[in-house]
Order: structure tokens, then sequence, then C-alpha cells
């Protein structure tokens, strides 16, 4: 019986919610109409150009298809923060030489952006408005554009360093301070738009994209990979549940 218990325990602690240091998610699961819903930081996101649910996930079909969110959402590469998302598709490299973009930035003359480049994921940040041109980008070593879904995270430090991880490896590491004279506004990452961009509209499935106020754990990273999504209520019902039938069926001996 004991034993039962801490196994119990140990399940129990894997179930707990994993939101403690999320400021944004999308969970792109919506079944109708075209408002992607951020259910933590309340930055909803609409549909453009054909783009649609299908109660998985958000489709694009790579000409025109994008989804814009209400406001700017910014950060520094000088503080922690993280993105996940989960993307699906065989769109190597959307029609621009930097990449097919998944989340991001197409306004201004400077852009952060996590993409897809010859079929591996990057985070882009480059500016060349003239005065501080710039460019750092962290490729992934592994394909993820065979049509089935990959775990990307860009996870940046405040020591103006990143990660690229794909399902739960970190492939890439480097600097995350663009080049130049460092500005307030050089070293920052925007998001905007979904699987658009200057010239990146991108073709694929996007779902349960994240942002955290942290540059989460190794072992967060495995769990966001390894579940895809936090478990909910009835989950945990769940769990308890087939405890429950445990002790029973443990009585009845």
């Amino acid at each position: 019986m004991k034993r039962y218990f801490i196994v119990l325990l140990f399940l129990g602690f894997l179930y707990l919610p994993l939101e403690a240091t999320e400021v944004h998610r999308w969970k792109l699961d919506e079944t109708s109409g075209n408002i992607a819903v951020d259910s933590i930081g309340g930055v909803n996101g609409t549909l453009n150009n054909g783009a649609f649910f299908t109660g998985e996930a958000a489709e694009f079909d790579g000409v025109n298809d994008f989804i814009q969110l209400d406001n700017l959402i910014r950060f520094h590469d000088t503080e922690n923060w993280t993105i996940s998302l989960f993307y699906k598709g065989t769109d190597s490299s959307g029609t621009n030489p930097m990449g097919a973009n998944l989340v991001g930035i197409n306004t201004g003359d400077w852009w952060g952006e996590v993409t897809i480049e010859e079929g591996k994921a990057k985070f882009l940040h480059a500016t060349d408005n003239g005065h501080e041109p710039g460019w750092d980008n962290l490729v992934g070593t592994s394909i993820v554009t065979d049509d089935q879904w990959h775990h990307i995270v860009v996870r940046n430090f405040d020591n103006v360093t990143a990660d690229v991880i794909v399902n739960g490896v970190v492939e890439v590491s480097g600097s995350s301070l663009m080049a130049g004279t460092p500005s307030q506004d050089v070293m920052s990452m925007r998001i905007f738009q979904f699987m658009h961009g200057p010239g990146q509209f991108t073709s694929g499935s996007l779902r349960d994209v994240r942002v955290f106020n942290e540059a989460i754990s190794d072992s967060l990273v495995l769990s966001l990979n390894e579940d895809n999504l936090v478990p909910e209520p009835s989950s945990l019902i769940l769990l308890l549940g087939s405890f429950t039938l445990i002790v029973f069926f443990q009585r009845k001996k």
C-alpha cells in the first residue's frame, strides 16, 4: 500500500500545472471562428486570409495566411524568456531566403523570429536600418519539415545567449545579441504574428504556442515536449480514479 502511495505522489508532481512562469498561451485548438485565444495573457489573435482551425491546430496554406495578435509582445535580449511551440509541415524555406516564419514580427526595419531554414528550426535576429546593421542566426541541426509534429523552443538568457531546442534536445547555443551598437530598440524580440513574415508566408500547422518570462529548465522543456499540453483537470480526475481502483483491488486481495 505504501509503495502505491509513493507512486501516486510522484505522478502527482508530474501532473502539477506548468503555468507558473507562463505569460501567454495560444492553444490554437479552437473548433470554429477566427479568434486565437490567449488563455493566460489575454492577447488574442485574428486569423487572416483563410487560415483556419482544425480543433487540434491552426492551419496555414503558405500563400498569404497568418494570425495577427491584438497587441505587440516585446522582451529584451538581456532578459530571461522562452518561446515554445509545436510545428508540423513540409515548408523548408518559405518564399524568402531568410526562412519560413513561425512566430515573430514583419514590420519595421528589424525583427526577431522563430523560423524554418532549409528544413531546420532557426532563431533569426536581425536589423538593417542603416545605423546598426546586424544578424544573429541560431540554426538547429535536425530536419523538422517531415510533416510530423515537432516541439521547437527558443530559450533566451539574460547574459544575451540563447538556445534552439528541438524535441527536447538543445541543438545549438550562442549569442542572442545582434551585431552593431546595442540599444534599447535593437536588443529586443517582438511577437506580433504567427506563420508570417516579409515574404515568408508559411504552410503547415501550428499549435500550443507559449511565452514564458523565464528561461525555463531542461526538465520543463522535456515535460512540454512529452506531454504536448498541460493536463487538464479531467486528467487529474482520471489519475485519482486509477489510484482508487488500485487501492480497491489491493484490498480485495
